[in-house]
């Protein structure tokens, strides 16, 4: 068997790496994303084409994030390239799509999540308000809960056309709360939200509508209140008599006046 050249045999394993590569990067380039290109440069992280790679990577990440109103995108963005021309503009657009997404949450992680990514946010400090209302909400304790069938008009012989939902809502905090916003969900069969209700347990003002009197009191720190809430509705996928009950949000009450002095 005749062997090939030490020059012969280096020139051919040059030319089938180069044919393993240039695959690779035919691959990469038909499929068109950060993933592929990123699996090139790993498996080929000498390339002669890792500048062109990289560019590529690059115009993708922009254009997805360019007129993107997700701000992980635009994260991810400005994570891998902050020295792009257009990563101010791109961070002004983050700064304020991130306080949209966590202002239609309505969630202490939401808004913990902007204040985390944003130390120097436009909106900071109504975040921040608002997380320490709705992380409070997370501390208070729901116990008690009963579920029974009742009659929507509190007629003790009239017929049972409702649900009814009771329990005790105690503020183990330090705060006065002068509203604690409750969330009943109905669930379905598997446990799944399928929709959700809003009442009080305190509350001052109700717009248009008269506030009963047991909710018009403050939820003193230490202090239990109970809760009530009735319906007639039975939403689509939902598993009669199946509820859960969370609080979701409060507001603070001024601190309680001091007491007069005896001089």
């Amino acid at each position: 068997m005749r062997l090939l050249a030490p020059s012969i045999l280096l020139t051919f394993l040059f030319l089938l790496t180069a044919c393993g590569e240039g695959a690779a990067l035919h691959v990469a380039d038909t499929d068109k994303t950060v993933e592929a290109y990123q699996a090139f440069l790993a498996e080929y992280p000498d390339s002669s084409h890792s500048a062109e790679v990289q560019g590529k990577i690059e115009g993708l990440r922009y254009d997805a994030a360019k007129d993107s109103r997700n701000p992980e995108v635009l994260r991810d963005f400005l994570t891998h390239h902050p020295d792009h021309e257009a990563a101010g503009r791109l961070a002004k657009r983050e700064d304020e799509v991130a306080w949209q997404v966590a202002s239609a949450a309505k969630t202490a992680e939401g808004y913990k999540s902007y204040i985390d990514f944003h130390p120097e946010g436009t909106q900071l400090e109504a975040a921040q308000a608002e997380y320490a209302l709705y992380a409070y909400a997370g501390e208070l304790t729901i116990a008690d809960i009963a579920i029974a069938k009742v009659n929507m008009a509190q007629d003790p012989e009239g017929p049972l056309n409702g649900w009814g939902i009771t329990a005790n809502v105690t503020n183990p905090g330090d705060k006065r709360l002068k509203r604690v916003t409750m969330a009943i969900d109905s669930l379905g069969a598997s446990g799944d939200v399928v929709s959700t209700d809003t009442w009080y347990t305190v509350v001052q003002d109700l717009g248009p509508m008269p506030v009963p009197p047991p909710l018009q009191t403050i939820l003193e720190p230490g202090e239990t209140k109970g809760f009530r809430f009735t319906t007639a509705e039975a939403p689509e996928g939902w598993a009669e008599g199946s509820f859960a009950l969370r609080a979701v949000s409060v507001r603070f009450a001024p601190p309680a006046p001091a007491p007069a002095s005896d001089e």
